[in-house]
């Protein structure tokens, strides 16, 4: 096994260690591309990743947008980071604009 671009915390428990594990036998394999294992890594150490849920887009979302961990990600293997960054942003701008549009609709319907 080729060293691992995941990066390993002191405070990673077996639940997260046993992941790593299987990510990086995918890395390994070419089962997944290495940025995208750096997700999913990611994505194990939150509280819904703990839970076992599946990755949602609001937590995809919530991973690119958080500006520690979208550090943390990048530094750890080269990717698509800024691609992914910017569509995250712009499904946010887009959900806040319809939810805007939603609120006006029901005020300005109003007497």
């Amino acid at each position: 096994m080729a060293e691992s671009v995941l990066r390993r915390l002191a405070t990673d428990d077996e639940f997260v260690k046993r992941r790593l594990t299987v990510l990086d036998r995918w890395i390994d394999s070419g089962e997944i591309e290495p940025w995208l294992a750096v997700v999913l890594a990611e994505w194990c150490r939150t509280s819904e990743g703990r839970k076992k849920a599946p990755l949602s887009t609001q937590g995809f979302e919530d991973l690119f947008l958080n500006e520690e961990t979208f550090a943390v990600m990048r530094e750890q293997v080269d990717g698509p980071w800024m691609i992914y960054f910017e569509q995250c942003r712009s499904l946010r701008a887009n959900e806040a604009v319809m939810g805007f549009l939603t609120q006006l609709e029901s005020l300005s319907a109003q007497p």
